[in-house]
């Protein structure tokens, strides 16, 4: 995972080294053969590893800095800590101020610790001016791993030249032909075993996909040029994340994180081991692409994996993917996910590389590059304040279903909005778009348009003293043969517009009902004046029983432009008999 600190740092002593290597090679890179690969400890693979940050106590925000936020205090404190639950070896991601750092306390505090030392590497794919920055930044920063590699031969087992540099999604990315420079002159400056850690599918030479069906030809046969020059492979493998996400898998192949067809009691045990099992594969699919490439001689680490305790942190970030990660991300399974995992290595005797030690706040969201980025927290199995999330393996089941409040309406009208009930009604509007509610009760939807799916807005039920995560649930079902959706509307948009509600279900999954409404239709006219809209409910609503935003209104079309009318909601209620 990507959430490390950049320094950019203009340094003249280095500026015809970085020339040398940014023009090294020409149009591309030939790898040839070399010496034998450096072997890694003979008791590696049996290491317990975890990956390791010092900046638990930076502020939710902005990226910290080792000025600031880098405690040596802390670091002697967190260090001790693994030590004591069984840990022996730590991955770091830095080695400028961190590294040094983290080294100088495992060494003078004789804590015993082996370190796998991390190079952090700014991105290079960018503006001219930006790239030469980055080259001599990442400079200092190899140097300063040779530097500790040496000092520090005793504790320094392997070094991991970059993190996630190579994949399409990588944020920090860098050719593979200026990774392969960059290994090989830290290899050439130490004597430990080398490796530039990414994600399974860059060595497994799997095709990224862009949330669809359409593969990014970027990286392939890119992991031949890596693989000449690392000693061994490190994978990072997260099947939580690819659950949900479409990178590593068109739309449609994902794995079945629900286990549906498993006895609810029984599911969340039955997700872990189809977890695991997904790791597997990334792990088999990476070795079967070395072995092909007769390095089967070469070892392959899981660098990375881990589960997030909780999905809070994604609230803001998409719907319908909080609502799975939240569904997924619990303190119990990742200590499933966990326990199986260390049996899987067991196992296979292959080293697992959890991630990671501690919550770091900072990670929840914070903003770089003028973009805001939604982290990594909740993946430590201790708290920020370094208080472990379980003291045990045993888990029971709970059906949390069974425990929801939900506000049944069966007499009488439900006014939604402007509310008049204890239940809250939060307007919102999705992405760019804009919505402003004036003292009558009116609310003033301005659409900006997605060129590629449109615009929306709906009026989300909240009420803290409903559901775990604050969603008021409404249950219409009495309503649904005979009832109907009722508000007026004042507008002269032109296009199709869908109109409707969100519900939720069992499996935390919202779904969007709603049906299209043009002019003319249920009493609606794009007259600009105000008309009273009449909408069955039976035409549109699925899951009557959980209703979680009672109204939605968007145009989902593409290519909408920005010019897009007002449109005006008040008085959305639900009827029970279309009066």
């Amino acid at each position: 995972m990507k959430h490390y600190l950049i320094h950019f740092i203009r340094i003249v002593a280095f500026a015809m080294v970085s020339l040398t290597l940014v023009s090294c090679g020409g149009g591309g890179y030939a790898p040839t053969l070399r010496t034998p690969l450096r072997t890694l400890p003979a008791n590696f693979s049996e290491l317990k590893a975890i990956a390791y940050s010092p900046y638990r106590n930076a502020e939710k925000g902005e990226l910290p800095s080792p000025e600031q936020d880098l405690r040596e205090d802390i670091v002697v404190a967190d260090l001790q800590k693994l030590q004591q639950s069984g840990f022996q070896l730590i991955r770091l991601y830095s080695s400028r101020h961190v590294g040094e750092l983290i080294l100088k306390v495992i060494s003078e505090n004789k804590l015993g610790l082996k370190v796998m030392l991390g190079a952090n590497l700014a991105k290079e794919m960018a503006s001219e001016e930006d790239k030469q920055a980055a080259v001599q930044n990442n400079l200092l920063e190899l140097q300063s791993a040779i530097d500790l590699a040496k000092r520090y031969s005793g504790i320094v087992v392997a070094v991991s030249v970059g993190n996630e540099n190579l994949k399409n999604q990588s944020s920090n990315a860098i050719d593979p032909a200026q990774m392969v420079r960059y290994l090989k002159m830290v290899r050439n400056g130490i004597v430990q075993p080398v490796t530039t850690s990414d994600d399974w599918a860059f060595y497994a030479n799997e095709a990224s996909y862009d949330g669809g069906t359409k593969k990014m030809e970027y990286q392939m046969n890119m992991p031949n040029l890596v693989l000449s020059a690392v000693d061994f492979v490190s994978i990072h493998t997260y099947p939580m994340w690819d659950a949900v996400a479409t990178f590593n898998a068109p739309i449609g192949e994902l794995w079945d994180w629900r286990q549906t067809g498993v006895p609810e009691q029984q599911r969340a045990a039955a997700m872990m081991d189809a977890a695991v099992a997904v790791l597997d594969t990334h792990y088999e699919k990476t070795r079967a692409y070395l072995d092909a490439r007769e390095l089967s001689h070469m070892p392959i680490i899981v660098g990375e994996t881990g589960w997030k305790s909780s999905g809070e942190d994604f609230k803001d970030h998409n719907v319908t993917v909080y609502r799975a990660l939240s569904f997924m991300a619990s303190t119990a399974n990742q200590a499933m996910y966990r326990e199986k995992v260390q049996s899987w290595q067991e196992k296979n005797g292959v080293n697992v590389v959890w991630f990671s030690s501690f919550d770091e706040p900072w990670k929840q969201q914070y903003t770089t590059g003028g973009s805001t980025v939604f982290g990594d927290d909740y993946f430590g199995i201790f708290d920020s304040n370094a208080v472990e999330k379980v003291s045990g393996t045993s888990v029971s089941w709970v059906d949390l279903n069974a425990a929801k409040q939900i506000s049944k309406h069966s007499q009488g009208e439900w006014q939604v909005f402007p509310v008049v009930t204890q239940n809250t009604i939060i307007p919102i509007t999705w992405d760019k778009s804009v919505g402003e509610v004036d003292s009558s009760g009116v609310w003033t939807i301005s659409p900006v348009a997605d060129q590629n799916w449109g615009w929306g807005a709906s009026l989300l039920a909240d009420d803290p003293s409903h559901t775990e995560s604050g969603d008021a649930l409404h249950d219409v079902a009495d309503m649904y043969a005979t009832g109907t959706l009722k508000f007026r509307v004042k507008t002269t948009y032109s296009g199709s517009l869908c109109v409707g509600a969100i519900t939720n279900n069992r499996d935390a999954l919202e779904s969007q009902n709603c049906i299209a409404l043009t002019s003319g239709k249920y009493g609606f006219v794009n007259s600009g004046q105000w008309v009273d809209v009449s909408i069955p409910l039976k035409e549109f609503l699925q899951n009557s029983n959980w209703v979680l935003h009672p109204f939605m209104i968007a145009g989902f079309q593409s290519g909408l432009g920005t010019a897009l009318p007002k449109i005006y909601i008040e008085k959305v209620s639900y009827s029970p008999t279309g009066q």
